[in-house]
């Protein structure tokens, strides 16, 4: 009785392990559900992602990627002109010029997830993120 007994204790204590670590991790960062993120590195990203979706890497970097804003979302373009575009544009503006490189200070990893998923479930869709 007491071998079957440890022979459960003994298969159910990781599995016991990983939930409590999970439960404590979702508290730990349930906060972080209502903090805007419409701000920041989230539209250099998926800006970049809409740029490499269309162009390939050879132009991984923020120049001539436009953005319109909705109430809703936001929804990024590329430009055909030489020049800034308005996503690196707004950066300047707030104090950002060192986004301004030729080639994107992250490695490109995060960015073709986003491309990969975009592919998967937005098809023919236009890059957008939401502004809420």
């Amino acid at each position: 009785m007491i071998v079957g007994v440890n022979r459960l204790i003994k298969f159910f204590a990781p599995i016991a392990a990983i939930l409590v670590i999970l439960i404590v991790n979702i508290f730990l960062c349930v906060n972080s559900f209502y903090i805007c993120h419409h701000r920041g590195d989230q539209r250099s990203y998926v800006g970049i992602a809409a740029k490499i979706d269309q162009n390939g890497f050879k132009e991984y970097n923020l120049r001539k990627i436009n953005v319109e804003n909705d109430y809703d979302f936001i929804t990024f373009s590329m430009s055909g002109e030489d020049g800034e575009g308005d996503l690196l544009r707004e950066l300047k503006n707030a104090g950002l010029s060192f986004y301004d490189q030729p080639l994107f200070h992250a490695p490109p990893l995060f960015v073709y997830s986003i491309v990969l998923l975009h592919r998967l479930f937005a098809k023919n869709k236009p890059y957008t993120r939401s502004q809420a």
